[in-house]
């Protein structure tokens, strides 16, 4: 079985140059933890490039995640940013990068959202 976080991180890696990130030139962490161990991985995004490594070191902003947390968001089925707001994932540092971060992983498919009619006529 293939290791989805880092397949995800190899992807990324793989980008060239991302336009929804050509203002931003941080650093972010990814603190992936399972039991008692702790993978990291560097991003350095500079005016749209991104390079990932799969060492710590400093950054700018530090997401931490269980594993299983970051593979739902990595696999488009959690929203990073709700991840965050219902403390599913830590997040250190300014809330422009947890924005221009969240571009960088797949959207929620659209069969699990629900049209706001179908819950409207919902007994409660």
């Amino acid at each position: 079985m293939a290791d989805e976080t880092t397949d995800f991180m190899n992807e990324l890696g793989r980008r060239s140059n991302d336009p929804l990130l050509r203002k931003l030139n941080e650093t972010v962490r990814f603190d992936i933890v399972s039991g008692k161990k702790t993978d990291r991985w560097l991003m350095r995004i500079e005016n749209g490039d991104v390079t990932v490594s799969h060492k710590g070191g400093t950054a700018d902003t530090v997401v931490r995640a269980d594993r299983e947390v970051f593979g739902r968001m990595a696999r488009g089925e959690a929203n990073p940013v709700a991840s965050v707001l219902r403390g599913d994932v830590a997040w250190e540092g300014a809330w422009k990068n947890l924005v221009a971060v969240q571009r960088l992983f797949p959207g929620l498919p659209a069969t699990s959202l629900e049209k706001p009619s179908d819950a409207a006529g919902r007994k409660r």
